[in-house]
């Protein structure tokens, strides 16, 4: 039960800020994705990832964490240039 009340609050508090400022979520979102693009198309040149399952996965998880209004604690763009530095060193 802990769960939904902290699912409840967490929504609450994302429409909230969604109301308050959409500007500000809309120009992180896009700024996430000029970020994102550009790592998974290169470690798709590089044939590190697949770039079709990559965006795939990604994308359904954006909608099921955005459906939930849920905050991302990791930023994908984060998990991208983790396994991007490796191959550039």
């Amino acid at each position: 039960m802990a769960f939904f009340s902290n699912v409840k609050r967490l929504h609450r508090n994302n429409v909230a800020t969604i109301r308050s400022s959409p500007l500000a979520e809309v120009s992180g979102a896009l700024g996430d994705l000029g970020t994102l693009l550009p790592l998974m198309i290169t470690l798709a040149v590089n044939r590190s990832i697949s770039l079709s399952t990559t965006l795939v996965f990604s994308g359904f998880f954006n909608i099921a964490t955005g459906v939930l209004l849920l905050q991302q604690r990791l930023s994908p763009r984060a998990l991208l240039s983790a396994k991007l530095w490796p191959l550039a060193v």
